[in-house]
């Protein structure tokens, strides 16, 4: 779990995403004890990610350009989006950078 953890935070590091997330929301320590905090983490967090999608375009080439795009990530970037198309692209971005953390299945060619 510490791996993965890492894994984690290495990637909102490296996508500067870090810096769109309050403190509360940065990956912290389990919770083995089951006081609710976990549960009061990912509600945060949900919270969080959601204003991330409901804002502005979070799209960079220098942060994203090593990142594999799915399709329709990659169509989305060439059209001019009308706000709910925003949303949309920003929730693709951060599922294309966090796959298995928002339990994304990745692309099989047709």
């Amino acid at each position: 779990m510490k791996a993965h953890r890492r894994a984690f935070t290495l990637r909102v590091r490296r996508t500067g995403l870090v810096g769109e997330l309050p403190v509360h929301a940065h990956p912290a320590p389990c919770d083995p004890c089951g006081d609710g905090r976990d549960e009061a983490l990912k509600e945060t967090l949900l919270r969080d990610l959601n204003a991330i999608v409901s804002g502005p375009s979070i799209y960079d080439e220098k942060v994203f350009g090593d990142i594999r795009l799915r399709e329709e990530t990659q169509e989305m970037l060439q059209r001019d989006l009308q706000e709910v198309e925003l949303e949309r692209l920003n929730r693709l971005l951060l599922e294309d950078v966090f796959p298995k953390e928002l339990g994304i299945r990745p692309e099989t060619p047709e």
